[in-house]
Parts: structure tokens; sequence; C-alpha cells
């Protein structure tokens, strides 16, 4: 391989003269080639906030700079509370639902339905029935003691024991259904007065042994209370 020489030559008209081997080639330095241009470098500082702020709003960026923080005026509840414009009927709360429909059964997870004592459940219209699949039904013994009103409404098993004479008072149940008394006579019997709902079937008990416990079972038709009694022997 040839190398092409570049001299130089001083005199009063300087020339560069070349000279030429037979296979000149181009052999490459070491030196580095120019650096290119340094992109910008980014800077670390602190993020400043207001001077002054209402606790509990949300922070926004200002805007005017990129490290700076400003009060947005806004809270969470503000966004849980606003009105909001939407196309189409949407449910601002769940009892605004008045025809909820299950996709699924429903795992109430080891809880209960609850209600109160002046409202009822319904399970279903039109001839639908409940199936407990093979469990039982049952309800809270209700212990009214010594009082004189008895409310269907807060148990379909009621217990009563007067010591003295009872002039009784029924409040309804929702509609339709079978109901039980255990009375326990006083060591002394005393003497019941029953609401005149109260149609016994066959002749009105006598209801007059000491400390005798009776079984009272009553079939409420919406309006008259069937009445039988057994006495425990």
């Amino acid at each position: 391989m040839s190398d092409i020489v570049i001299r130089a030559v001083t005199s009063a008209s300087p020339v560069i003269k070349a000279t030429v081997s037979a296979s000149p080639v181009i052999k490459p330095s070491n030196a580095a080639g120019p650096q290119g241009i340094q992109g910008p470098k980014g800077e670390n500082g602190d993020v400043v906030g207001p001077e002054t702020s209402v606790g509990d709003n949300f922070a926004s960026w200002d805007g005017t700079g990129g490290d700076t923080l400003k009060d947005s005026g806004s809270k969470a509840s503000d966004f849980a509370t606003a009105s909001h414009n939407h196309s189409g009927t949407y449910l601002e709360s769940v009892v605004d639902d008045t025809t909820p429909q299950l996709g699924g059964n429903l795992d109430v997870n080891g809880k209960t339905f609850t209600q109160t004592a002046s409202a009822t459940y319904e399970f279903g219209t039109d001839e639908k029935q409940v199936d407990f699949n093979s469990n039982n039904a049952h309800f809270t013994l209700v212990n009214n003691t010594t009082g004189t009103t008895i409310d269907w409404r807060k148990g379909n098993k009621q217990t009563v024991a007067p010591t003295t004479d009872p002039t009784y008072t029924f409040t309804a149940p929702g509609g339709a259904c079978n109901l039980v008394l255990k009375l326990t006579q006083d060591s002394t019997a005393v003497s019941i007065t029953w609401p005149a709902a109260v149609k016994w079937c066959g002749s009105t008990p006598a209801f007059d042994t000491d400390s005798a416990v009776y079984i009272i079972c009553f079939f409420y038709d919406g309006t008259n209370y069937w009445a039988t009694s057994v006495e425990e022997v």
C-alpha cells in the first residue's frame, strides 16, 4: 500500500506539493471527532407550595412554573356530593331503585335481614312460595312476662306470666298467620280477659289451675284470632 505525503515548501510564494505513490491509501488518524451538542440537563429542586391553603383540599400544579403547587380549591367530599350531568338516567342512591333484580344468588355472608317491627317482609306475589331447601324457619321467642299488650308484629311465638288479673290487647301482625302464646299461671291463678277478636273454638277455657302452663294457638285471618288451648298434664 502507498501513502499520500503532503509537504509544505516555504518560499516567496508557498506551494503545497503532493507526491503520489503507485497505490495511494488514506489512513485515518486516532484523533477524536467533534463532540455532539449536549442535551439539556435536568435539575433537582424542592416543590414549593402556596403560603396558605385550606385543610383537606387537593394540591395542583400552578402552571406558571415546573416546581410550584397551588390550592385546587376542591377536596374529596366535593366530588362525593357534587351533582354531575350525564346523558341518560342514573341512580343517586340504591333506595331509588324501586324494582331491583339480582343477577345471581344472594349470599348474605352470615348476616341477617333486618326490618322494623312496624313493617313486613314480603317474599314474592302471585302464589310464589318460599323454599327453605331442607332448612328450618324459626322465630325469636318474645317474653312479655307481666305485660298486657301483645304485639304480634314482634314475633309469632310469645310468652306471658301474669301475676295480677290482666286484660290483654293484641297488636295485629301484618297478615294471616299462625300464632302461639305460652301462658304460665301464677301460683294463685289469676282471671284473664281476652280481646274481643279472640274467638275460641268450642267453650272458653277457664285458665284457672294454679301454676299451670297453657299453650294457646291462634289462627289470625286478618280480622279475628281463632283460638284453641291445651293445658299441661
